[in-house]
């Protein structure tokens, strides 16, 4: 279950917090609103009825807005803010984006070829000349799929056909140091696996928007990508209904720095919302 959790107004003498419904990008949704603490002894009692409530309910995903005045000591509690996973749900765009002019090749590592891989490689089609898939398993599927597509598919690349890819998506942790082009982009979910790749640059933020004619503005005080994360895993909300509007690099050189700043600033993305453009 998906719960949002917000600071909101007018409640009743006595009365802290209030439950209600809704539906976030197709997603079911409960919402707690809490009255904002007036004093020491206010806010205890707010914050004890919004701890009983998150326990009754036992949320597997807890979104909080900006302005809630508890965060950090739900989180405490046991209820931590929802995560994002942007760049594996939209890997491929990203490496679309990323890579600039269409063509050339492009590198694709994965354990086993799933669905979601497979729904990739169907994207990525479209804008590479040559997919190498070091994928685990999965041949016939993938010589079907170049029969299907007409498109030149390279099972197990060897190392010197890998340098030649332009960009590079990731699913999974590299059982082993993998060699790209100092001009290849690298799509990684979790920054810790770029210690076994080698590569020009990596994709470290994405602005995305979404498609109006299908969804409606998402409520402003919360961080829109743990909500597109919870959709995506849901299955109510597309690749298709997503578009990335700018891709931020870094260069691989960097990573030091990164890891200094920790894991939040490599999984920052931003979203603009398409009235705003």
């Amino acid at each position: 279950m998906l719960c949002l959790l917000q600071a909101g107004e007018g409640f009743e003498k006595g009365k802290y917090v209030d439950l209600s419904h809704t539906r976030v990008l197709g997603v079911r949704a409960a919402v707690l609103t809490v009255r904002p603490p007036q004093g020491g002894r206010d806010g205890e009692r707010a914050l004890r009825e919004v701890l009983e409530r998150l326990s009754e309910l036992r949320p597997r995903r807890v979104v909080y807005s900006r302005d809630f005045p508890f965060t950090r000591r739900c989180a405490g509690a046991g209820f931590p803010p929802a995560g994002a996973d942007l760049h594996s749900a939209l890997a491929a765009k990203a490496a679309i984006a990323a890579a600039g002019e269409r063509g050339g090749a492009v590198y694709v590592y994965a354990a086993r070829l799933s669905p979601r891989v497979l729904a990739h490689l169907d994207e990525l089609r479209h804008a590479f000349r040559h997919i190498l898939a070091d994928v685990g398993g999965g041949e016939g599927l993938l010589d079907r799929f170049a029969r299907r597509h007409g498109v030149s598919v390279i099972a197990r690349p060897a190392p010197e056909r890998v340098q030649t890819a332009t960009a590079a998506v990731f699913y999974d942790e590299p059982d082993r140091e993998v060699l790209l082009s100092r001009t290849c982009v690298a799509i990684v979910p979790k920054r810790l696996w770029l210690e076994k790749i080698r590569c020009g640059f990596a994709v470290s933020g994405l602005t995305v928007r979404l498609d109006r004619r299908k969804w409606p503005t998402l409520p402003e005080l919360f961080p829109p990508e743990p909500l597109f994360s919870a959709a995506f895993e849901a299955g109510t909300l597309l690749s298709g209904d997503v578009f990335i509007d700018r891709v931020a690099l870094m260069e691989r050189e960097m990573q030091a720095c990164i890891d200094k700043c920790g894991e939040q600033l490599y999984n920052m993305c931003s979203y603009e919302q398409a009235s705003r453009l």
